[in-house]
């Protein structure tokens, strides 16, 4: 059985800018889909006649690029709004999105989103905050890729992953070495070599796919430093 949103402990935090009647016609006008880890939930570049939020589980953004690989821009979890840009530009995905776990995803008609964006000015904000926010993000993201080395860059991966995502000093490795790679913007193998060489430095420790920041200051500073 469908959630209704009104009710949903996930709903977006923008969401509270909208009035019943607003939330009861996006609530039925939704559909609920199960995706198991690995499967494709939005391709790059296709008309996005939905917006995207997850109830449980874990999703990655990536870039395809031309070659076949990908690099991947953001990780998303619950209570977070995915694709929300298509709305006012291009109405196309700008980006792939992917299951990085089993995830139950929520798809927002577009349409339903739009109007009440446009009608509802709070609402409208709320959703441009959300459109600036991740535009800055992405901004920062790649400048950072460009200028900094791939210490730094395995700094900042371990950091958005303790600090943005699980919200923890310990935490499960839900992405592959693959997807790190893809994330720090570095070969595999390296991601491999700069985990090992951040345990034996006492800046982190791995047990499976466990990881425990033991010295954050320290992780802090490779990151600041580049």
């Amino acid at each position: 059985m469908i959630k209704s949103c009104e009710n949903c402990l996930h709903k977006c935090e923008s969401f509270d800018k909208l009035q019943h009647r607003e939330l009861a016609v996006i609530s039925a006008k939704k559909c609920q889909i199960d995706f198991k880890a690995g499967e494709t939930i939005a391709k790059m570049g296709t008309f996005a006649t939905d917006i995207i939020t997850l109830e449980s589980g874990y999703a990655k953004a990536y870039y395809e690029e031309k070659l076949g690989g990908e690099r991947i821009v953001k990780i998303y979890k619950p209570k977070e709004l995915i694709g929300v840009s298509a709305l006012f530009n291009g109405h196309k995905h700008p980006l792939s999105v992917a299951a990085i776990t089993d995830v139950t995803a929520c798809m927002l008609d577009s349409g339903s989103l739009r109007d009440a964006a446009l009608a509802n000015p709070k609402f409208g904000e709320a959703l441009f905050g959300n459109i600036s926010g991740e535009f800055n993000y992405t901004v920062r993201r790649f400048a950072e890729a460009t200028q900094k080395q791939m210490a730094g860059r395995m700094a900042d991966g371990l950091l958005y992953l303790s600090q943005q995502i699980f919200e923890a000093e310990e935490f499960d490795m839900l992405i592959s070495r693959q997807d790190l790679a893809n994330f720090t913007g570095m070969a595999k193998e390296s991601v491999s070599r700069l985990l090992r060489t951040f345990k034996t430095d006492g800046v982190i420790d791995l047990d499976g796919r466990r990881v425990r920041i033991l010295n954050m200051k320290k992780l802090k500073q490779v990151s600041d430093l580049g």
